[in-house]
């Protein structure tokens, strides 16, 4: 219709209203473009807002799945330290405890559990990250995705000897099934023992001790602390834009 209004000012000359005509369709283009990118950003907003629900339900089920899988492998680290810190040292006063003896034995072990947080990775994948309003929020998740591209890399790439299996008769192991903590649940837990006699003489299993403990310790510094302190920075975070205040002790 306003192309024939147009049209028939044109062949009658009338200038005046073909540039009112010509005024009418600019800006009725640029009222529909406005409405349309107000559309958009008001979906934007409501699809951030289900976004950062998402996300904080999924830290929440990541933090409670593998909080006890984080509390073995810091444990590890300690007992690991300590054990091998007795091993090299030159006149040894007491035999390894049971604890640093399992965590030699098993330092070929780092296993991190459930890491990934779907919510994050569908908005990645659907290319929709740029949704997200906060700057901070947006920085710190970044930050978490290399974080854990650290993590794989480190647990890809770090040369573990399992000496569990390779040195079975210094360490002799059962297994049996005991009471699950906090839990009434059965779980199947190892039993280790070995003597400081029979690792000191052996220079081959000196030498896979020391490279288990620099490849864990290279796990833990390069990969598994800095991802754990990121899942912390990013919840806090997503706390302050929701508005949650957690109990002491809650996740």
């Amino acid at each position: 219709m306003i192309l024939r209004r147009i049209t028939e000012h044109v062949k009658a000359q009338n200038w005046t209203a073909v540039a009112l005509d010509f005024v009418i369709v600019v800006v009725g283009v640029f009222i529909g473009i406005q409405v349309a990118n107000w559309n958009d950003a008001r979906n934007d907003r409501s699809d951030e807002a289900v976004f950062l629900t998402d996300l904080h339900n999924d830290i929440l089920r990541v933090s409670q799945q593998s909080a006890r899988t984080k509390a073995i492998r810091f444990k590890q680290a300690d007992d690991l330290e300590s054990a091998t810190s007795l091993i090299f040292s030159e006149t040894p006063e007491r035999e390894l405890t049971q604890r640093e003896c399992e965590a030699v034995a098993y330092s070929f072990t780092t296993y991190v559990g459930r890491s990934r947080l779907p919510s994050l990775i569908q908005l990645q994948t659907a290319g929709r990250t740029g949704i997200i309003t906060d700057r901070a929020l947006a920085r710190e998740l970044a930050e978490l995705t290399q974080r854990h591209e650290a993590l794989d890399t480190v647990l890809r790439e770090v040369p573990l000897v399992h000496i569990l299996t390779k040195y079975p008769d210094i360490f002799p192991t059962n297994t049996s099934l005991e009471p699950a903590a906090g839990s009434d649940t059965l779980e199947r837990d190892g039993n280790t023992q070995c003597r400081l006699s029979d690792i000191l003489p052996n220079r081959a299993l000196l030498n896979d001790i020391t490279l288990n403990a620099d490849a864990y310790d290279a796990f833990m510094r390069d990969g598994f602390v800095p991802w754990v302190e990121q899942m912390r920075q990013v919840h806090e975070r997503v706390d302050v834009l929701l508005g949650i205040k957690h109990h002491e002790g809650e996740a």
